[in-house]
């Protein structure tokens, strides 16, 4: 299996992880799992669960993690 393509804050993540969905103040996990770049949000070390996701920016992600939560705010 090769390498993925690009660094970890510039390639596109193709695995996220729904065990760690909480973003943690030292930062998410960027790993590599299967040959892609994979996404915890959590900064969970191990038990993740990871889930197919179509190819996206680790920005797209951190993003949509800040809405969710401004959401699940009320605002």
């Amino acid at each position: 299996m090769s390498a993925p393509r690009g660094t970890a804050t510039t390639a596109l993540i193709e695995r996220v992880c729904d065990a760690h969905r909480d973003r943690d103040p030292q930062g998410p996990v960027v790993t590599t799992v299967d040959g892609v770049w994979a996404f915890c949000a959590g900064f969970g070390a191990s038990d993740h669960s990871w889930r197919v996701v179509e190819p996206v920016t680790r920005q797209r992600l951190e993003a949509d993690l800040l809405t969710r939560e401004a959401d699940a705010l009320g605002g």
